[in-house]
């Protein structure tokens, strides 16, 4: 039986490489399709004063500015969230646990936003109408904070869908979203 020649360091960079090729290739695809969603919320179409739209015998209440598309879809998706569990079969234990996670998520989401200062549901609103996808960052932070017991163990917080995409392991396995966090992906730069 033949042994397995060992890896070189030069081996392990040509590795690395072509899963940084891969990512940058996957991802393109995504970053193709953010920009034309950005441009449909730009709305090229309306491309007309309120004088004009006057002079042309039509009213309108506001004009059909990005800024002004994407505050109404937020004002009409407004509200509280509803946290609903189905429970996992018909007996009473499965329904009082689905009952108490239902009050512990409702406690969670107002605990993050209470830990971030920001409405998490208004940020993703945001994106959703700026980038046409949400994406939340979960972390855990409870081996990180121990000096303060007070805090909630589970960090959470929206990220630009620019700056995230799915991670390879060596096999070609999903293994999640990353986050690039140090550089911008904002459109046009």
């Amino acid at each position: 039986m033949a042994r397995k020649r060992k890896r070189t360091d030069a081996d392990w960079v040509e590795i690395a490489q072509r899963r940084v090729s891969k990512g940058k290739s996957d991802r393109e695809e995504w970053r193709v399709w953010c920009e034309d969603w950005e441009n449909m919320i730009r709305l090229a179409a309306f491309e007309q004063t309120l004088s004009n739209a006057h002079s042309e015998g039509r009213e309108q209440f506001s004009l059909p500015t990005p800024y002004n598309v994407l505050h109404l879809s937020r004002r009409l998706l407004a509200g509280p969230m509803e946290m609903q569990v189905v429970a996992a079969d018909d007996t009473k234990q499965a329904a009082e646990e689905a009952e108490q996670l239902e009050e512990w998520l409702g406690g969670f989401w107002f605990r993050v936003g209470r830990e971030t200062k920001r409405n998490v549901k208004d940020d993703l609103l945001w994106w959703g109408g700026v980038r046409g996808r949400m994406v939340l960052q979960v972390c855990w932070i409870g081996d990180y904070d121990e000096w303060n017991d007070r805090r909630l163990p589970i960090h959470v917080r929206t990220i630009d869908p620019l700056n995230a995409y799915l991670g390879y392991n060596a096999w070609g396995d999903t293994t999640g979203a990353c986050h690039r966090s140090r550089t911008s992906a904002s459109v046009g730069s």
